[in-house]
C-alpha cells in the first residue's frame, strides 16, 4: 500500500469512526492538543501507525482532530489552502484579504512548529468555509512536511492555493 492509498484509507476510517461512535468524535476532537488520549493512541495503532515517531503521529493526529470538529464526517474536494484563502477574504473581522496565518504556515520548519500551530488555523477554516475539505490532501501535505525538499513544495503549493481562493485576479493594463 503506497502513503496516498494508506493516507486516504486513513481519512475514511476515521469518518466512519466518527459518524459511527459520536463519544469517540468527541475524543477525537482533541487529539491535536499536547496530551494525546488513550482512544486517539489506540485507534492510530489499530490503524497501524506506529505511534512512537512525531513523523507518523503528529499529522495523522490533527487529521483526527480536523475531521472529527468538522462535524460531516467526509472527505471533501476543498484543498486547505484554498479554504484558508476564502476564510480570511470573507473574514467580517478584516476591511482586505490577511495572509497572516497563511505567512505563520510559511514559517514553519518542522511538522512539530506546524503541529503547534495548525489547530487554531484550522478552527479559523473550519468556522467560516461551507465546503468540506480534503483531508487526504492535507494529511499528504503534513506528511510531506518532515522532508526538507518536500516541506517546500508543500509551502509553494499553499501560497498558489491560498491566492487561488481569489474569484478575480486584477487585469494587467500594461500588456
Amino acid at each position: 500500500m503506497t502513503q496516498k492509498e494508506r493516507n486516504s484509507s486513513f481519512v475514511q476510517f476515521i469518518c466512519n469512526l466518527c459518524s459511527q461512535d459520536k463519544g469517540l468524535a468527541a475524543h477525537f476532537r482533541r487529539a491535536d492538543m499536547k496530551t494525546a488520549n488513550p482512544e486517539v493512541m489506540t485507534t492510530l495503532v489499530r490503524f497501524g501507525l506506529d505511534i512512537t515517531k512525531d513523523s507518523e503521529f503528529l499529522p495523522f493526529c490533527l487529521v483526527v482532530a480536523a475531521i472529527s470538529r468538522d462535524k460531516k464526517y467526509v472527505n471533501g474536494s476543498c484543498p486547505f489552502a484554498k479554504a484558508l484563502g476564502a476564510a480570511e477574504k470573507n473574514n467580517v473581522t478584516s476591511d482586505k484579504k490577511n495572509d497572516s496565518r497563511l505567512r505563520r504556515l510559511l514559517a514553519c520548519e518542522s511538522l512539530k512548529d506546524i503541529s503547534l500551530i495548525l489547530r487554531p488555523i484550522m478552527m479559523f477554516v473550519q468556522s467560516r468555509q461551507q465546503e468540506c475539505l480534503n483531508y487526504v490532501e492535507l494529511l499528504d501535505d503534513l506528511c510531506s512536511f518532515r522532508y526538507e525538499d518536500s516541506r517546500e513544495r508543500v509551502k509553494r503549493k499553499w501560497v498558489v492555493q491560498f491566492y487561488s481562493s481569489d474569484s478575480q485576479q486584477p487585469e494587467r493594463t500594461d500588456i
